[in-house]
């Protein structure tokens, strides 16, 4: 909800021209300047709730949502039917992480409004992070029903279906969404994860293809289709689309392990090696990388690294590496 102005009316002594420069602040992404302002204008008048919401809603801009918080609840708490705040204060409730109390506050903005289609869209969206997957796709429905060809709605249904497994039925959903906009590449990308939960791996490759004719910039995409090209072992051609997600995105590490695993599979030891140790470097708690890492290190013929990176591997909870470090390190070490 954004900043909304008071009416004269309402205004006591200076508050509401302290409310009035806020509010010119606020709109122009002066967040901090506002705060200023509203704060001189709840000096006057601690009660203003035009003042306190907006405020509340400055400080939900600026990731203050502790202080947010205390200001939308002093706000409702005056004037306890003003649906706004309510709206505000379920933003504070998320980004502190209490969803279930977001849901609180939204469901009571929708059972004022049952056509507030934001607010159930945010519900939709709250419920996806608390895992309740059907709640969200129940929201989703609601909304087309009464707005069908919300495209974005479409394709977060979609995406809460994937989540549930129900990949047809995600399928269809963005088969809908291509329907009204071909040239979202979001769709695209949908279908692909879709079907490669199917383990249509072709079919997967081909429409993050597509997805990647329309937005060649997204790294994500790269990396689905390199995951596709290595289940159906085309593997120079995932570490082609690895690099590629790589050369978007420097610090991503799952594309690094993948690109390891596939120069592993054409026996490009010291290749994989570089990607595992690149891997490591941004996340050094992966102890299935240290394992590949071991791996890697053994077929090169270095033991010593290979049985240290194995032991790492064992101290972070994979029980795997006791059997390498038993059939390779100890005897083999004593006689090095």
């Amino acid at each position: 909800m954004p900043a909304y102005a008071a009416p004269k009316e309402a205004s006591i002594g200076t508050a509401y021209s302290y409310t009035m420069q806020a509010i010119d602040k606020h709109r122009k992404g002066d967040y901090s300047g506002a705060i200023i302002d509203y704060t001189k204008a709840l000096e006057i008048d601690p009660n203003y709730t035009y003042a306190l919401h907006n405020r509340g809603f400055a400080k939900n801009m600026m990731g203050n949502y502790e202080g947010a918080l205390i200001d939308f609840n002093k706000s409702i708490k005056l004037d306890p039917k003003n649906i706004n705040s309510y709206k505000s204060r379920a933003v504070a409730k998320d980004g502190l992480g209490d969803y279930e109390g977001a849901i609180l506050d939204i469901n009571f903005v929708i059972n004022i409004n049952p056509k507030d289609l934001k607010a159930i869209i945010s519900r939709g969206q709250i419920k996806s992070k608390i895992n309740d997957h059907s709640g969200s796709i129940k929201d989703y429905s609601r909304v087309l029903e009464l707005d069908p060809n919300n495209k974005d709605v479409i394709y977060l249904r979609g995406v809460e279906k994937y989540k549930l497994k129900n990949y047809q039925e995600a399928i269809d959903d963005f088969n809908i969404g291509i329907k009204l906009d071909p040239q979202d590449y979001r769709f695209f990308e949908g279908l692909g994860v879709s079907k490669f939960g199917l383990k249509d791996f072709l079919g997967s490759m081909k429409d993050y293809s597509i997805a990647l004719e329309i937005n060649p910039k997204i790294s994500t995409i790269y990396y689905s289709r390199g995951n596709s090209r290595m289940e159906l072992k085309d593997f120079e051609g995932a570490i082609s689309d690895f690099s590629k997600a790589i050369e978007i995105n420097p610090n991503y590490e799952n594309a690094y392990v993948n690109r390891g695993i596939s120069r592993k599979n054409i026996k490009d030891f010291k290749g994989s090696i570089m990607d595992y140790e690149k891997a490591l470097s941004i996340n050094p708690k992966d102890a299935i990388t240290f394992h590949n890492l071991a791996l890697s290190k053994k077929e090169i013929g270095d033991i010593k690294d290979a049985c240290l990176a194995m032991e790492k591997s064992l101290s972070l909870g994979n029980k795997l590496a006791s059997k390498f470090i038993e059939n390779e390190c100890k005897e083999k070490l004593e006689h090095a």
